[in-house]
């Protein structure tokens, strides 16, 4: 019994070890055939007779560059992406001149109809006022009859341009803010001659009008 007792352990252990050496053995030639494979992709192409690659001294196209949380159709165009974003920052006649010339004469009135309401006159020798927080005076009906003026301007742009639906959306979340801040007494009605949503959705306006432009022009200089 002793005599078979150590026979069956020396079998088992002899059976425990060859496993261990036969599963050691495929892992390192499992890991030694990834590691030629991955050097043989990453070695330099070489030119020959039947070969189909180009040589190394040739130009490859750009690849197209990574970014979390989009597809490759939504990745933006390296060229189109080189180009600055144009600034509304201009005053006068110059910021209407780097407008589209269909878009100018509209956009003017928009801006001078958005003046009107917010901006037109000047209050305390500085503050610029307009009919709006004039309005938002008059309980309730004052603050109704400004939300439906500025409104109707944004409706009245959107029936001359085709504007995007998160541009007109912003727009229309300055119109409730104003409106809903206009409700509020005394302290609603100063945060409402300084919100100014109408100049606010004019600015936004200029800047989606400026791209536009921006864009044909850079399309029509790469062409």
């Amino acid at each position: 019994m002793p005599n078979e007792t150590v026979t069956r352990v020396a079998t088992t252990a002899a059976t425990y070890v060859a496993k261990k050496v036969v599963h050691r053995a495929a892992t390192t030639a499992g890991e030694t055939l990834v590691a030629s494979l991955q050097v043989s992709q990453t070695a330099p192409p070489t030119v020959g007779a039947g070969s189909s690659r180009p040589p190394p001294s040739m130009p490859r196209p750009p690849a197209t560059t990574y970014q979390p949380g989009k597809t490759p159709d939504m990745v933006v165009d390296p060229l189109q992406s080189a180009a600055p974003r144009p600034s509304a920052k201009f005053h006068g006649k110059k910021r209407y001149e780097r407008l589209r010339p269909e878009d100018r004469d509209m956009f003017k009135q928009f801006r001078a109809r958005a003046k009107w309401l917010d901006g037109k006159y000047t209050c305390c020798f500085y503050m610029k006022v307009g009919v709006d927080p004039l309005f938002g005076l008059i309980p309730v009906i004052g603050d109704f009859v400004g939300a439906v003026l500025a409104t109707m301007l944004v409706l009245h742009a959107m029936h001359f341009w085709t504007l995007p639906h998160s541009l007109t959306s912003r727009m229309f979340v300055n119109i409730a803010i104003d409106t809903v801040i206009g409700f509020v007494p005394l302290l609603g009605d100063l945060l409402d001659f300084m919100f100014k949503a109408n100049l606010r959705n004019a600015d936004l306006l200029e800047q989606y009008l400026l791209e536009q432009a921006h864009r044909e022009q850079h399309t029509m200089t790469m062409v």
